[in-house]
């Protein structure tokens, strides 16, 4: 028996991977929210904010402890979410009498109504931010670390069915591009005419480009170099930056042809029911095993057939994305109205894991590789979980913030105010001073003969 070669070694050790828990994934990409929370509080409370360290404390706090987090402590990945939270709930101990003020203030219906995350034209929202930042930054510690045994192999892609960090990385992608697309912000022109259709699709074809130009790069330098391949994954030629390609101009073309017509949660609707009743009728075996049942691969089509079919699966859940960034993009500007979008949020997260539950028990397990209905109905509910963790958080860190800003106003105001002791040198002067309001305050003095002297201010 011949020995195997070491690509053949790095293929086996990546390849057959069943995956782990949903509930261990869930925590594991909990660790950089609450990393993050911890970060914002840890500034809250220091100057370091101003330092010029800062950047290395950050990376410290976000990326070093991510990559323990997920690999040498991967083990004990409850206890590390664990410490963490208790880290974060000694760091907001320290605000008692902000946070008394807090829960006074949310119970106060006039207070409800007060501005808070104001963004300009409401299109930028930190807390979309950072989500996006956090796909980033797991997918490159992920994607580095696949190929090493510190890497927990239960994190790797999945083969056929289960679920695990990478398998939730990709689509995490997709729903962090739909969440900013122009979809979402209600930006798109509307097709009135069949050019006006023709400039739209040339325009998604033209930004396209980028991925294009990687998916090709990717697929020579894989097949010039003799890399290990992994072919269940997306295909013998196929790449996910060729799905995010197809996706991206798909969407534009079912936009183009329904807009105004239906929203985009009814196209997800519609797409995923569709594609997943092909899956039933055949599709997914033919996913699985090829033509010939066997699991060859003869001709282009049955070569990348991974890619090829389930980026249906990815347009439905990248319309999904688009319906919950329209949500999340519209015009709020008081306390009230962010309490109730996190209040959708969390609704909207604890009905996708109750129907996940249902449709694993009716529909069969998640599968990465065929993108049914299981998997989109996951990724929405893991997006729409860290979403509502990063909102709290920012809510509550701008709450103390404001507070915080109201106390040392109040302070500077009294000693503004405190009055003067030492009346022996007291001049009296006429003074004219204009605000930002070009309001006029007049200081008028008037001395009695034989009086001390007197002072009044009219406004």
């Amino acid at each position: 028996m011949s020995t195997p070669s070491y690509k053949q070694l790095q293929e086996q050790f990546v390849s057959n991977q069943n995956g782990t828990s949903i509930w261990e994934i869930s925590l594991a990409v909990t660790v950089l929210p609450t990393l993050i929370i911890f970060r914002d509080c840890l500034l809250l409370l220091t100057s370091l904010s101003s330092a010029w360290f800062k950047p290395v404390f950050e990376f410290i706090i976000l990326i070093v402890f991510t990559v323990l987090a997920i690999t040498i402590f991967s083990d004990h990945i409850l206890l590390v979410l664990l410490l963490l939270i208790f880290a974060v709930i000694l760091q907001l101990s320290t605000f008692t009498s902000q946070t008394q003020e807090l829960w006074t203030n949310l119970s106060n219906p006039r207070e409800l109504q007060r501005p808070i995350l104001t963004y300009i034209n409401g299109r930028h929202l930190k807390f979309v931010t950072y989500f996006r930042a956090i796909i980033n930054i797991v997918t490159g510690i992920c994607i580095l670390a696949v190929d090493f045994p510190i890497f927990p192999r239960r994190f790797a892609k999945t083969e056929t069915y289960g679920t695990s960090v990478m398998d939730a990385g990709v689509g995490f992608y997709i729903v962090a591009n739909a969440l900013i697309s122009p979809e979402a912000r209600q930006t798109t022109l509307r097709c009135k005419s069949f050019l006006d259709w023709l400039s739209v699709l040339f325009l998604s074809m033209k930004a396209c480009v980028p991925l294009l130009t990687l998916g090709l790069s990717r697929m020579i330098v894989v097949k010039g170099t003799d890399y290990q391949e992994h072919y269940s994954e997306y295909g013998v030629h196929w790449n996910f930056f060729f799905t995010l390609a197809v996706v991206k101009v798909l969407s534009t073309l079912f936009c183009c042809i329904f807009s105004g017509r239906c929203n985009s949660w009814i196209l997800s609707i519609i797409i995923c029911a569709g594609y997943q009743w092909c899956l039933y009728c055949g599709l997914e075996k033919y996913i699985i095993n090829g033509w010939d049942g066997r699991g060859t691969r003869k001709g282009l089509l049955d070569a990348n057939r991974e890619g090829i079919f389930s980026s249906f699966g990815y347009i439905a859940l990248y319309f999904a994305g688009v319906q919950l960034g329209q949500f999340l993009f519209r015009t709020r500007n008081t306390l009230f109205d962010w309490l109730k979008c996190l209040q959708g949020l969390t609704g909207f997260c604890i009905g996708c894991w109750l129907l996940l539950r249902v449709c694993r028990h009716v529909i069969g397990p998640i599968s990465r590789r065929l993108v049914n209905l299981p998997y989109i109905i996951w990724i929405v509910a893991l997006t729409t979980q860290e979403l509502a963790i990063l909102l709290a958080a920012e809510l509550i860190i701008s709450l103390l913030v404001s507070s915080q800003n109201q106390a040392k106003t109040k302070s500077s105001h009294k000693k503004s105010k405190s009055p003067n002791t030492d009346t022996a040198f007291t001049v009296s002067k006429l003074s004219t001073k204009q605000d930002a309001d070009n309001r006029h305050t007049f200081t008028m003095i008037t001395k009695e003969s034989h009086s001390t002297p007197q002072y009044f201010h009219v406004v």
